[in-house]
């Protein structure tokens, strides 16, 4: 198996991948695992310096475009396209994500944690951008949850950096929480 990892790391990205990034140097996976990595801890660092309304729409995509700004030439930018071709729907669909938030916080509709990951799971189901959706979900839920007096969530990973779930069990409590079920996914995220 991490034989296969490593291969698969030193594969180079295809063309449509080399032609949307913003950085001409990067060439293999490794290299943009490594670039997108860098971009993530700066980002985090930036993110908890002082507080941040990750509810307002365009500090969203600010932390997009900090996470991946220098890597993809479309961070911070909503896909103008996708498969189902309803790509015009993703700004006005992260309004209502933002707005149904608000008004659950407000109302104090769910416990924090349950109000946050909700937040999560609706911005991982919009697939707002072309790239590192899934890093920039769980980077501004962590924001959110802090401004909700809560910790940041643990994603799985244990205190020794050895992942306590594969991503499958990840994967797996996104789809219980579109079927309405969030406790897998708040399980996961504090386990």
């Amino acid at each position: 198996m991490t034989l296969l990892i490593e291969s698969a790391l030193h594969a180079p990205l295809t063309g449509p991948e080399r032609a949307a990034l913003a950085q001409n140097h990067i060439g293999l996976r490794q290299d943009l695992a490594e670039a997108e990595q860098a971009g993530l801890a700066a980002a985090t660092r930036w993110a908890f310096a002082r507080p941040r309304d990750i509810l307002d729409e365009p500090a969203l995509r600010g932390l997009h475009r900090r996470i991946y700004g220098g890597i993809w030439q479309s961070a911070g930018s909503y896909r103008t396209e996708c498969a189902r071709g309803d790509a015009w729907r993703i700004p006005a669909a992260v309004g209502a994500v933002l707005t149904d938030t608000r008004v659950a916080i407000d109302r104090a509709l769910y416990p924090a944690d349950e109000i946050a990951l909700r937040f999560h799971h609706r911005l991982m189901a919009l697939r707002a951008f072309d790239h590192g959706h899934g890093c920039h979900a769980r980077l501004a839920t962590d924001i959110l949850a802090v401004s909700l007096g809560r910790p940041r969530f643990s994603w799985g990973w244990s205190g020794g950096g050895e992942p306590v779930a594969p991503a499958t069990r990840y994967e797996a409590a996104l789809r219980a929480a579109a079927g309405h079920n969030i406790a897998p996914l708040i399980h996961f995220a504090r386990g």
